[in-house]
């Protein structure tokens, strides 16, 4: 029956208002964070407590992988952060088919933010293609030209190499100084402040598009309107 295939809920005007501050609720609270700064900055006073420039040398190595890894870390934290962004705007457009056609995670990556500098890709994009290079490296061949251009290790590979990344050495490190501008590593929280003003931006944006297409009326006691939640 109809009914089956699409329910429909009654819910007074504010719940469109709860959609939209979604997109800035899908930014999470960096308790993650928080952790892996402190990790880095133990590995830095590590490396800064050598006397000797054997042990320097040592540890440039060992605490290297180890920021390696943390700084990946906060790269997965941060993608995570920003797939609930997209999905958020996308939902917008589902609740409000008035809004247009659903945008795609890539299109939605490109708006409203920055530019990595000498480089095409948007710091979202570089922090969510920095993510993936963490993840999926060790899947890749040493020889990233051997790459198949139609595989997604081939677009992740173009924004990485973009960023000065190299089939060795410290990619995740490199990637970070490229989009923050500096190697200061335990500085994770401004990767999240990147993500955090895009989302604002979009959240601003879509509100502007909900207000000239008076999607967001004024409250009033007793009114209902009817919102398919299917």
């Amino acid at each position: 029956m109809a009914k089956d295939k699409k329910r429909r809920k009654k819910r007074k005007p504010w719940v469109r208002r709860w959609w939209l501050e979604g997109v800035i609720r899908a930014v999470q609270e960096p308790f993650v964070l928080r952790q892996l700064q402190r990790a880095i900055q133990a590995s830095n006073a590590r490396f800064d407590a050598a006397t000797s420039p054997e042990e320097k040398d040592w540890l440039a190595d060992s605490e290297g992988e180890v920021v390696e890894g943390m700084l990946g870390m906060a790269f997965i934290a941060c993608q995570l952060d920003i797939t609930s962004v997209v999905s958020s705007c996308q939902k917008l457009h589902e609740f409000m088919p008035q809004l247009g056609p659903r945008p795609s995670r890539a299109d939605l990556m490109v708006k409203n933010n920055p530019p990595v500098v000498a480089t095409k890709h948007s710091k979202v994009a570089a922090i969510d293609g920095v993510a993936n290079y963490f993840k999926h490296q060790d899947e890749w061949p040493a020889d990233w030209t051997k790459l198949k251009p139609s595989s997604r290790a081939f677009g992740t590979a173009e924004v990485v190499k973009a960023l000065g990344v190299k089939a060795d050495g410290y990619g995740v490190m490199t990637g970070f100084t490229t989009i923050v501008g500096h190697s200061q590593y335990e500085g994770v929280l401004e990767l999240r402040e990147i993500v955090l003003n895009w989302a604002r931006k979009l959240k601003t944006e879509y509100e502007e598009k909900m207000e000239r297409r008076k999607l967001l009326p004024e409250a009033q006691e007793g009114e209902d309107e009817e919102c398919d939640l299917s």
